[in-house]
């Protein structure tokens, strides 16, 4: 594996249901980076990207469902 940074996309739909009714669904994309000085091995930096995208997505849902709750 070669590359000096990393940026991993992830694009998710989260549906909410109810008594197996759906309720709303909400697209989310986020992008995770990780740069060379966060890991010198190409695949710990994969990783790190990998991990940086899902978190950045389960935030961003996050956001997304408060802001629909109020």
């Amino acid at each position: 594996l070669i590359g000096i940074d990393f940026e991993v996309p992830s694009e998710i739909i989260y549906t909410v249901t109810h008594d197996g009714e759906k309720k709303q669904s909400f697209p989310v994309n986020a992008i995770g980076k990780a740069k060379f000085s966060d890991n010198w091995v190409g695949y710990e930096r994969l990783k790190a990207a990998n991990e940086k995208s899902i978190k950045e997505n389960i935030i961003q849902f996050i956001n997304q469902i408060s802001k629909s709750i109020k």
